[in-house]
């Protein structure tokens, strides 16, 4: 984690809004920037209760007028709410601001799973999400290959459609540092 939180502060930001990274925590914490988290987490359940995750329609900051450079999305990983996520995320950022998605490149088959074991943080979906937004075009999308991936997701409408080949995860897995970025 102390990896992707120094990918993240090297990010050009001033104000972050961070979704679901069990505030405060050592990563809430050490996140540079002006920062507002959003998560249900309770001091006293320990570890963090999975029943207690920050899923996108209960978000308590989604009627603000708030504007942020930096939104980073970091709770619940199925794909459903990580549309939600992105949809208000796109809301809440400033003009040439950035969206970073974390957990987006699985290393094991076991890991791409629409059926999480309950103790799973994470069931694989955002990698497909990301690709699919890739696919349609209007972002600029770099993803690091550090821990489980983290992707940065930016505006841009030069960016047209790219074509995805569906592929077997053994293939995806050996050209994800091309398929990920465009």
């Amino acid at each position: 984690m102390q990896q992707i939180v120094s990918i993240i502060n090297k990010l050009d930001f001033q104000t972050v809004l961070c979704y679901g990274v069990g505030v405060p925590s050592v990563f809430f914490d050490k996140i540079k920037g002006n920062k507002l988290g959003v998560d249900k987490y309770d001091k006293g359940m320990f570890p963090r209760s999975w029943s207690s995750k920050t899923f996108a329609d209960n978000i308590q900051h989604k009627n603000t007028k708030k504007k942020f450079d930096l939104v980073i999305i970091n709770d619940s990983k199925r794909f459903k709410d990580l549309k939600e996520y992105f949809k208000q995320a796109l809301k809440n950022i400033n003009e040439g601001g950035k969206i970073v998605l974390i957990d987006s490149m699985p290393k094991t088959p076991l890991l791409v799973t629409d059926k999480p074991a309950n103790h799973q943080l994470w069931c694989g979906d955002v990698y497909q999400f990301v690709l699919e937004l890739i696919s349609k075009g209007g972002y600029k999308v770099t993803t690091l290959d550090d821990g489980n991936g983290l992707s940065i997701i930016e505006l841009d409408e030069t960016k047209g459609p790219k074509e995805i080949q569906v592929c077997g995860f053994e293939e995806w897995y050996f050209e994800r540092k091309k398929i990920m970025s465009n």
